[in-house]
This record gives C-alpha cells, sequence and structure tokens, in this order.
C-alpha cells in the first residue's frame, strides 16, 4: 500500500514538472504580434494611418502598383525626398519605401506610422 501512495505521489510530481515546460517564456511575443514583426522586418515595422497607394517612384503621379489598406503592417525599408504631396492631413516631400504583401514601393510618409 505505501509502495501505491510513493508511486502515485512519483507520477504527480511529473506530471507537474511536465506541465511547467509547457508554459509559454515570460518573454515570448503575444500571441497577436503584428505581421509586420512576424514577417521579419529588416529595418523597421510600419502601420498604415489610412489606406494609401503603393507607387513605382516616389511621387503623386506614378503608377500605383497596388493598396496598403488602413491598419495594415508592412516593413519600411528606406526614405527620400520626392514630390510634394497634401496628404493624409499633412503637406511634405517624405516618402517611404516599403513592402506589404510582396508588393515594394513608396508612399507618402504622413499616411504611416512606425511601430
Amino acid at each position: 500500500m505505501l509502495k501505491n501512495r510513493v508511486a502515485a505521489a512519483a507520477a504527480s510530481a511529473a506530471l507537474a514538472v511536465a506541465s511547467l515546460s509547457l508554459a509559454a517564456p515570460a518573454n515570448a511575443a503575444p500571441a497577436d504580434a503584428t505581421s509586420a514583426q512576424a514577417a521579419g522586418c529588416s529595418n523597421r515595422p510600419i502601420k498604415a494611418k489610412e489606406s494609401v497607394n503603393i507607387r513605382k517612384k516616389p511621387t503623386a503621379t506614378a503608377t500605383a502598383v497596388g493598396l496598403f489598406p488602413k491598419g495594415a503592417n508592412g516593413c519600411y525599408d528606406s526614405g527620400m525626398d520626392g514630390q510634394k504631396y497634401n496628404v493624409c492631413g499633412k503637406k511634405s516631400t517624405v516618402w517611404s519605401y516599403i513592402t506589404y504583401k510582396g508588393m515594394k514601393g513608396w508612399v507618402a510618409e504622413a499616411c504611416v506610422k512606425f511601430v
């Protein structure tokens, strides 16, 4: 009988130790980590403040290659001065070169925020 109690106690202790290894580490990324972070941006993750066209060149008249929708996450690759614009409530000449779902191109920097 004592043998059964010792075996049961050992089994309970082993189960408790095993369950500890299943817990997520304290520094693990939250389950709702942004897709930009999950994609492993080589530079900085960004989020669209408003829907904005992704363009071939840093000008408002350049061909659009896609849309960076409001609230979407992408990756900032670089920035530069380009054509003046007045969008997303701001006048500027600063453009960001981004990657979003495999599309690469320029967006008005006033329409994105770094996350």
